[in-house]
């Protein structure tokens, strides 16, 4: 067609070309070119054909948000003295502040899932000033456990300090029947913090890897659920689902010496805290809080006389 002579091949406007023709908005291009990953930035921006690096495709999150439109998933608000209103299992994923790889964008985060079928819905997004008191921390997961009364709960074990009083309180409080000072002698190690109802959870090697891919697999296969919001909506209570949007597609696998990835952050200027808490959240409804417990093998020893008396003692058997 085009060695015909009727048709001409004409040049891809780009960023850059359509800010000389003057039909983009400059300011808002800049700002896209500072939130997006460097992989979406040639794409969308400079219409490079590239193929993705990202854990999780741009695409796929916005699947998401479509997912939840159509299936009218609204964010939950926690207020006072009402109880959030459950359609299936509910996970906590929290994330402890200043644990992140870069100590001025961490911050601790909260992710709340729900299982609704076979897709898992984003219903909550928290998060709180870096450098947030480890109290006014607890007492908000304190307020939302009685809100959301969540099935399942893991927390990032750098915050165990904060999380073994909340675990104390929630039993104190009856807003949970496990008391963690009867687990192990009521020490804080590895082996007992899976039997606790917020258990804490190293988010690293292996248990990051395969909590990641978890994360990756429900949006890879289409079931994920994000409650629809318009990017130009500045509200207050959508920051913190937006930023989670944000950093899905910004974090990139990186080959290691191990058999399993690791994972960093494509842009820098991002944190990964909602990440890191959606990624615990989504890995409390796959374990379903299954845990591992020492099996118990109960035994007694009788004699040939005993097992032959004990039914003529009751006096419903009778012998001949």
């Amino acid at each position: 067609m085009i060695s015909s002579g009727l048709y001409h091949v004409l040049p891809t406007v780009d960023m850059y070309l359509g800010l000389e023709l003057g039909v983009l908005d400059e300011q808002f291009m800049l700002r896209m070119r500072d939130e997006l990953s460097p992989d979406e930035y040639l794409r969308q921006i400079l219409c490079m054909n590239i193929s993705s690096r990202n854990l999780i495709w741009e695409k796929h999150v916005r699947r998401a948000m479509a997912v939840g439109l159509a299936a009218n998933i609204e964010l939950a608000e926690s207020l006072p003295g009402m109880k959030y209103k459950k359609r299936g299992m509910i996970s906590f994923g929290y994330d402890a502040g200043g644990h992140g790889e870069d100590p001025l964008s961490s911050k601790h985060a909260l992710i709340v899932t729900e299982q609704i079928g076979n897709f898992t819905c984003f219903v909550y997004a928290k998060t709180w000033p870096a450098g947030a008191d480890d109290g006014v921390v607890k007492k908000d997961l304190l307020g939302l456990w009685e809100y959301f009364m969540p099935d399942f709960a893991m927390g990032d074990a750098y915050g165990v300090g904060m999380l073994t009083q909340l675990n104390d309180e929630l039993f104190a409080t009856g807003l949970t029947d496990v008391d963690r000072r009867t687990i192990g002698d009521g020490d804080s190690t590895a082996t007992t913090w899976t039997d606790w109802a917020f258990a804490p959870i190293r988010f690293e090697g292996m248990t990051k890897h395969s909590m990641a891919q978890a994360l990756r697999s429900i949006f890879h296969n289409n079931q994920a659920a994000i409650p629809y919001f318009d990017d130009s909506d500045t509200s207050p209570e959508l920051a913190d689902i937006k930023e989670m949007v944000r950093q899905f597609p910004n974090i990139i696998p990186v080959q290691t010496k191990t058999s399993y990835a690791s994972y960093k952050r494509a842009n820098t200027k991002m944190g990964d805290d909602l990440f890191d808490a959606a990624m615990a959240a989504v890995w409390g409804l796959v374990t379903q809080g299954i845990c591992s417990i020492q099996t118990v093998i109960a035994q007694r020893t009788q004699t040939r006389e005993q097992l032959m008396a004990a039914p003529a003692a009751t006096g419903t058997i009778g012998y001949r």
